[in-house]
């Protein structure tokens, strides 16, 4: 039996659990700027990329259809980890995926500044 994806957004069809993918990140990212070391927070990202929508909820295990949303959110999680592995990590381009999620998920801008 299919199990039944946590969080799900009645607008948007995607789960809010999925957030948790890139909260961490962003947590890691503001405490490690913060602190001057963004190389560290670039190893920690390589060390723990994000995990793909269909990583996270396999379709073999969960009752969903993968929608352009699913599949533009696959996107954005190889489009961020990527990010670690370039020779300089852009911090814009980071603050424009993590919104683009934002919005995917929930139809709103993210509450907070990177």
């Amino acid at each position: 039996m299919l199990k039944e994806i946590p969080q799900i957004d009645k607008g948007t069809n995607i789960s809010g659990d999925y957030l948790n993918e890139y909260v961490i990140k962003i947590t890691d990212f503001r405490y490690y700027r913060g602190e001057g070391r963004l190389d560290d927070f670039i190893k920690e990202f390589v060390r723990m990329p994000i995990k793909k929508y269909t990583e996270r909820y396999p379709i073999t295990n969960y009752n969903y259809n993968i929608t352009h949303r699913v599949e533009r959110l696959d996107e954005l999680a190889e489009e961020a980890n990527k990010l670690g592995n370039k020779d300089k990590f852009s911090v814009e381009e980071f603050r424009q995926i993590i919104r683009e999620v934002y919005l995917l998920v929930t139809d709103k801008e993210p509450f907070f500044k990177l």
